[in-house]
């Protein structure tokens, strides 16, 4: 089972590609797409990933993020009358689930839970750990759609990423512009972002 994490990391302790600034000629936006039967062999990868970009080829301290538990941290860090927003919801997919749906569709897509994500990076970036600060990774696109898509995150916080990159695990492929989630589900097209994969050594 080949998920290419290995030359991932070959590209990321890179000189030239630790340098923030070679991502602004297009976008600060990386995906690294994968066939999404080895999602959970990925999520280890990217641990140990991180920990090999402490190492002096690199110097680098990563900042992981699984965006489907950090959606859940976010609603349960809200509350409406004593009531959690996670509680709120889970209340509602009792009765309708197609409302919690779009209730937390048009939660995600707002301003709280961009500046929620956006915070989060910079509180890391932030600290001064004596090592560089130059990647995001984020995962778990999988497990938080449809409630938020790649497309929309990548919209939302495109205008506050400076200064550094951010690198999306996507469990699809990459077909004319358009990714594909699990290899089924169209999605529309990222322009914004690079397809990391392309860039392997």
């Amino acid at each position: 089972m080949s998920t290419r994490i290995d030359s991932l990391y070959e590209l990321l302790e890179n000189r030239d590609f630790l340098n923030p600034e070679t991502a602004n000629i297009f976008s600060p936006f990386f995906f690294f797409t994968y066939d999404a039967a080895n999602e959970y062999q990925v999520r280890k990868e990217i641990e140990l990933l991180k920990e090999k970009l402490k190492r002096p080829l690199a110097m680098a301290d990563t900042l992981v993020i699984n965006i489907y538990e950090l959606v859940l941290e976010f609603l349960k860090a809200r509350s409406v009358s004593s009531m959690t927003t996670f509680d709120i919801m889970m209340e509602l997919d009792k009765k309708d689930s197609h409302a919690v749906m779009l209730r937390l569709e048009r939660i995600l897509a707002g301003d709280d839970f961009t500046k929620y994500l956006i915070d989060k990076i910079q509180s890391h970036i932030s600290d001064n750990t004596g090592l560089k600060k130059v990647y995001v990774f984020i995962y778990g696109i999988g497990s938080i759609y449809p409630y938020l898509r790649a497309n929309k995150l990548v919209s939302r916080i495109e205008q506050y990423v400076k200064d550094y990159k951010v690198i999306v695990f996507y469990p699809g492929t990459l077909a004319n512009s358009n990714f594909t989630l699990f290899g089924q589900l169209n999605s529309k097209s990222i322009y914004r972002a690079n397809h990391l994969n392309t860039l392997l050594p």
